[in-house]
């Protein structure tokens, strides 16, 4: 992922602003992205500072060594994250998978899947702010019967789908720009929340 002459923070912070903007900003619990193990080596150091500067707003950055398929990082705001798996119906679903109820022991448990499953675990789209209903029906039919993609396969509510992924495409695209005039992530963030606050 680091391109010629481009200094490694830079670089990763370019990936966290690319794949993880609508969660460093607040629209959704949380976000992930993948690294090779060659690459995750050279951004060790790089995501350490950033996970410091970034605990100051309240989020979280774990990386997940999947054996032999590289790294995923996986950026959460605790809070955030707490109030949308605290549902009753998100909760019944989790317990009924083996997870425990409580989040940072949940969120432990989906850390361990992830670096054990092949796979993504289906439950992963309700740790990424997914609609349950949503994460329901792919998990009984995976390819058809969804009405819209964007983030996520909508089966349901298309309206919010559209308008989160929306928001999300917005987000992202303001956040790339403002990264590329030299602002740093939480500056980014700092924009952001300025500007939802006036518009």
């Amino acid at each position: 992922m680091l391109t010629k002459n481009e200094e490694p923070f830079f670089s990763i912070c370019r990936l966290l602003i690319n794949s993880c903007s609508p969660a460093l900003c607040g629209l959704k619990p949380a976000s992930l992205f993948s690294l090779s193990t060659q690459d995750y080596e050279v951004f060790s150091n790089c995501l350490q500072v950033i996970t410091q500067q970034l605990s100051y707003f309240g989020k979280s950055i774990r990386p997940v060594f999947r054996l032999g398929r590289g790294v995923v990082i996986f950026l959460y705001d605790p809070q955030l994250l707490s109030g949308w798996l605290a549902s009753p119906a998100v909760q019944e679903y989790l317990v009924g998978r083996g997870y425990p109820s409580d989040l940072e022991a949940a969120v432990e448990e989906f850390i361990l899947r992830l670096e054990d499953s092949p796979d993504f675990p289906h439950e992963a789209g309700i740790f990424l702010g997914y609609p349950l209903e949503d994460v329901l029906s792919f998990e009984e039919n995976p390819h058809f019967g969804w009405k819209y993609c964007g983030l996520w396969k909508a089966y349901h509510d298309v309206d919010y789908a559209k308008e989160m992924s929306r928001r999300c495409r917005e987000c992202c695209s303001l956040c790339r720009a403002w990264h590329s005039q030299g602002h740093t992530i939480p500056g980014v963030m700092k924009k952001y929340s300025r500007l939802k606050q006036v518009s």
